[in-house]
C-alpha cells in the first residue's frame, strides 16, 4: 500500500529523469483534467507532500496525483510496448523524447495554479518527510551532514531541485492560525533545512485528547501527514507501544522521531529499505519474541484501519 516513502521514493525517481525536458506526450485520462493534456510544457521540479505527488510545470501550473490504494507510477522507454499501446488503466501518460512514465490506477488527478498548493492542502497536517520537518533534536547535524541523510530531499545529490519548505514567517503564521500548514515557497538546491514542520506536528499531537489511540491519530493525516498503516504498525513495534494506547501516555516526539527515520530509510533504497515485522503477518511468529503476530481495527466508525501487532512485545 502507497505511503509517504514510497510517493517520496517514485517522486525523486521521477524527478530525475522528466525534468527539464519538453513532454513530447502529456496525455491525462480524467474527467476534469485540460482537455489539451500538457504536451510541449516541460516539468521544472516533482515534488511529494506526504502522499500526494506534485508536478509542478514551466507555466506556473501543478500536476497533483494521489496513488491512493491501487495507483503506481512506471517508467519506461518511449519505444517500449507499455508506452506505445497504452493500458485503460492508465490515467496519465508524461513522456520525453528520453522516458514515458505512466500513472496505472490514479485515485486523484487534477491540475491548478502553483501558487494554490498551499490552499489545496491546507487540511493536512505537516509532511513527516518533509526536509523542513527534521526533528530539533538532529537539525544541526542535518544541515551539516547531509550524508547522513536526516532530510531525503536534501541529502540526494541527484536531485537537482528541493521540494518546497516552510518559511520561518509561514511557521509563525501557522501558530498564530493564520495559515495551515502547508506554506511552501519554491526553492533552489540550497533551500533550508528546518524543523517547522516537526515543531508543528509536535504541537498537533498535544491538541490530541490524551485519552485517544496512538494507533489511529499516527493514522490521522490531519495531525502529521504521510504515515499510513504500515510505518504505525511498524514505528510502534519498534517502540513496544500498543496501538490502542492512549495518547498521553507515549513519548510522542521519541515515536514520530522512530516512524521518520524508517521512513526516511525506506524511501532513500525503496523497496529494499523498508523493514518488516509486524505488518501484514498476522498469524506469524514475531521476530523478537517468538510470539503470534495479531491484527485488530484501530479508527472510528467508516475509517477504521488495521492495526498489526505483537501482544507480548506490545503489551496493553
Amino acid at each position: 500500500m502507497p505511503e509517504g516513502d514510497t510517493v517520496l521514493a517514485a517522486a525523486n525517481n521521477l524527478h530525475q529523469l522528466l525534468v527539464g525536458q519538453p513532454l513530447v506526450v502529456g496525455d491525462l485520462n480524467w474527467p476534469s483534467a485540460p482537455a489539451e493534456g500538457l504536451e510541449g510544457h516541460t516539468i521544472v521540479e516533482v515534488g511529494a507532500y506526504a502522499k500526494h505527488m506534485l508536478m509542478r510545470l514551466d507555466d506556473d501550473r501543478t500536476l497533483r496525483t494521489h496513488l491512493r490504494m491501487d495507483g503506481t507510477w512506471r517508467i519506461v522507454r518511449p519505444t517500449a510496448r507499455e508506452a506505445r499501446q497504452v493500458s485503460g488503466y492508465v490515467r496519465a501518460v508524461l513522456g520525453t523524447s528520453q522516458w514515458t512514465a505512466l500513472g496505472y490506477r490514479l485515485g486523484l488527478l487534477d491540475v491548478f495554479p502553483t501558487e494554490r498548493e498551499a490552499e489545496t492542502l491546507a487540511h493536512m497536517g505537516p509532511d513527516i518527510l518533509a526536509d523542513s520537518s527534521v526533528p530539533t533534536p538532529l537539525l544541526k547535524r542535518t544541515a551539516a551532514e547531509p550524508q547522513l541523510r536526516l532530510a531525503p530531499r536534501y541529502a540526494d545529490e541527484r536531485l537537482r531541485v528541493p521540494p518546497s519548505s516552510l518559511t520561518e514567517q509561514g511557521a509563525r503564521e501557522l501558530a498564530a492560525g493564520t495559515i495551515r500548514y502547508p506554506a511552501q515557497q519554491s526553492g533552489g538546491r540550497n533551500a533550508e533545512v528546518t524543523d517547522y514542520g516537526w515543531r508543528i506536528g509536535i504541537a498537533r499531537f498535544a491538541e490530541v485528547p490524551p485519552e485517544r489511540g496512538i494507533g489511529e491519530t499516527l493514522l490521522d493525516q490531519t495531525v502529521v501527514s504521510g504515515i499510513g498503516t504500515i510505518h504505525m504498525a511498524e514505528a510502534l513495534f519498534a517502540m513496544g507501544v500498543n496501538p490502542w494506547r492512549a495518547v498521553g501516555e507515549v513519548d510522542v516526539p521519541r515515536l514520530l522521531a522512530t516512524a521518520r527515520a524508517n521512513m526516511v530509510r525506506s524511501s532513500l533504497n525503496y523497496p529494499k529499505g523498508r523493514v518488516i515485522h509486524v505488518h501484514s503477518r498476522a498469524g506469524q511468529q514475531c521476530h523478537r519474541c517468538g510470539h503470534i503476530i495479531e491484527v485488530a481495527e484501530v479508527g472510528p466508525e467508516l475509517k477504521r484501519r488495521p492495526a498489526f501487532f505483537c501482544p507480548h512485545c506490545q503489551p496493553d
